[in-house]
């Protein structure tokens, strides 16, 4: 924090480095090292290349109004639709095909290799992660209708 000012710039995270090295990032993305464990602590700041410049150790270091910022950009890369329940799951030659709800929409999604889609994070929520990239959670199973929990169950 004490050598690194982030701003906005449009709809990007720029970077200006003080100190004995001065630079100026007019993008730059975030990384987190570890999603589930620790989502705000250890972000990587990375330029456009995928280089990267340096490590966050906690946003919360950084200065109230800077951390906000930093903390919705984390949001939304790592953007999670939460599911509440499952309606349907169909295996198809290695895919598997997916029909859940959130609230009362109706999502479709599609996974590769269903059990490494699936990790059950330390508070039991359930994180899927589609072929697109797009990740969802459930709550934990015992917390999910019993059918939703059938149908998931194998997978877990």
């Amino acid at each position: 924090p004490e050598t690194a000012i982030f701003s906005r710039s449009g709809d990007f995270l720029a970077l200006d480095t003080v100190g004995d090295t001065r630079s100026h990032y007019p993008r730059v993305s975030l990384h987190r090292a570890f999603p589930l464990e620790s989502p705000y602590r250890y972000i990587s700041v990375l330029d456009p290349d995928e280089c990267e410049i340096g490590i966050i150790r906690d946003v919360d270091d950084f200065p109230h109004e800077c951390a906000d910022m930093l903390r919705t950009e984390l949001r939304r890369r790592y953007y999670v639709c939460d599911l509440t329940s499952v309606t349907s799951v169909r295996d198809k030659r290695g895919f598997s095909y997916w029909v859940a709800k959130t609230g009362d929409t109706e999502v479709s999604f599609t996974l590769r290799d269903t059990f490494n889609s699936i990790r059950q994070a330390p508070d039991g929520t359930v994180l899927i992660t589609d072929i697109d990239s797009n990740r969802y959670t459930l709550p934990s199973p015992e917390r999910l209708d019993r059918r939703s929990h059938r149908l998931i169950e194998s997978y877990l």
